[in-house]
């Protein structure tokens, strides 16, 4: 008889013992910060129009080039780098969610960063990341 109880009680302490470990776990994970995913709330319904990104901008010595195609360029001339030596990204725009996929040269590897635009108009790019960092850029042609 004690035998019986031993095993239900056993098996009544693994239920709950697997019952916190996952409400655990869960609560954690939900406390991590994944910067690969984007909240959509964060994005306004506001619409820019991409024609205006088109061109040439410039923030101190950083530079960046939109193409209609979809295509950029990006250099700093600090680090001594041309627009003729820039890396390459391709760039989408909707609402004022702005993604940069980098493509790195000889690793092909690709890496995606996320933006908001807070501001676009003829003159000026204002744009901030997923760590609040804002960049503010001025049209350079």
């Amino acid at each position: 008889m004690k035998r019986p109880t031993l095993i239900i009680v056993s098996i009544l302490l693994l239920v709950i013992f697997i019952a916190t470990a996952s409400y655990i776990y869960y609560s954690y994970k939900k406390r991590l910060y994944h910067p690969e995913v984007i909240e959509a709330e964060i994005y306004e319904d506001v619409t820019y129009d991409t024609d205006l990104l088109i061109g040439r901008w410039k923030s101190g010595t950083l530079y960046y080039r939109f193409n209609e195609d979809g295509t950029a360029l990006t250099w700093d001339t600090a680090d001594d780098v041309t627009e003729e030596e820039a890396s390459s990204l391709t760039w989408t725009l909707e609402r004022s969610r702005f993604t940069h996929i980098h493509h790195m040269g000889i690793s092909r590897a690709v890496v995606p960063k996320y933006y908001r635009i807070k501001q676009l108009d003829l003159l000026s790019l204002v744009f901030e990341d997923e760590f609040g960092t804002v960049y503010t850029f001025t049209k350079a042609d």
